[in-house]
């Protein structure tokens, strides 16, 4: 449903709560996001302090906060309010946030 456009250089929101317009909705206090950035595209993503997301790198390679990822990997992030993802080379994403369990 979404295009390779839609999702350039960007973090598409595709499910949510329903608070975010145009999304699927569920009933989970959850957001996922698509991106396809090219190399050399950074988007940033701002969670609050209690939410923590899960990254999964589905081709190229990027950067998390300096830390590298490559096809295939996933990541856990907890604790971190800006998540600076830039691309090394062109690359497919899907980013969860979720809030901490209790």
């Amino acid at each position: 449903k979404f295009s390779v456009e839609e999702r350039t250089r960007k973090l598409l929101p595709v499910v949510s709560s329903g608070r975010v317009a145009g999304t699927l909705a569920i009933d989970q206090d959850a957001e996922i996001r698509v991106s396809a950035l090219n190399a050399g595209q950074e988007v940033v993503h701002t969670s609050r302090p209690e939410r923590k997301v899960y990254l999964f790198v589905i081709s190229g390679a990027i950067t998390a906060n300096g830390e590298s990822l490559a096809k295939g990997d996933q990541a856990r992030i907890d604790g971190v309010t800006e998540l600076k993802l830039r691309a090394t080379e062109n690359a497919e994403l899907i980013l969860l946030d979720l809030p901490e369990e209790p």
